[in-house]
């Protein structure tokens, strides 16, 4: 039977499924299932071998939990866009509009507050139900998204995206979890997880 991955979809679209054929090539035997769930996680309920989600630590103590990396967070936006506002210091996003996603509802609030610019109103703006529509849209230039550095790298390096403002930690993780059980082929995946996460 095929290992089942449960992970948020904007991390399978964005970073997982462009470098799977690696994990592929490593392991021709392993058959690997994706299940798209940003859901708390219970390996008592869920048929999932391995799980991959976004978290702060401490991490939960009945599980194994594998850091896979940090997450940085930043504006992102179209270079057409970024060719026409100029944006340069924060105080340059006043003329921005503002891209938000439901997953993530406070990451503009959360990012300014980091920034230490609480005088800037977070709430107005196109608002997506989830996080690839907001970076679709920003790719798209209809606004400035706040993208985590994971899951826009790919984008940054082609062109699509540009980040002038560049990135601040989140806090977050994003952390292999597992039962507590030997599993040959989860601890093969966790261990690729690594080193593809070290090479992005």
């Amino acid at each position: 039977s095929a290992l089942l991955v449960s992970c948020g979809g904007t991390f399978i679209i964005r970073w997982l499924i462009p470098r799977l054929h690696g994990f592929r090539s490593r392991h021709p035997d392993i058959e690997i299932r994706l299940s798209e769930s940003d859901a708390p996680v219970d390996f008592a309920q869920d048929a999932a071998d391995l799980a991959i989600r976004t978290m702060a630590r401490p991490w939960p103590h009945d599980i194994v939990a594998t850091p896979i990396f940090g997450e940085e967070v930043g504006p992102v936006l179209s270079p057409e866009l970024q060719a026409e506002l100029g944006i340069r210091s924060v105080d340059d996003l006043v003329r921005a509009p503002l891209l938000h996603t439901e997953t993530r509802a406070s990451a503009w609030s959360d990012w300014l507050a980091a920034a230490g610019r609480t005088d800037i109103d977070p709430t107005p703006g196109d608002r997506f139900e989830h996080f690839y529509y907001m970076l679709q849209a920003a790719a798209s230039g209809l606004g400035v998204a706040i993208g985590p550095r994971p899951l826009v790298d790919d984008d940054i390096v082609t062109g699509r995206l540009v980040a002038p403002l560049g990135y601040i930690e989140s806090g977050f993780h994003y952390v292999a979890l597992r039962p507590m059980r030997d599993d040959a082929r989860a601890e093969a995946f966790v261990a690729w997880l690594a080193d593809a996460a070290v090479a992005a």
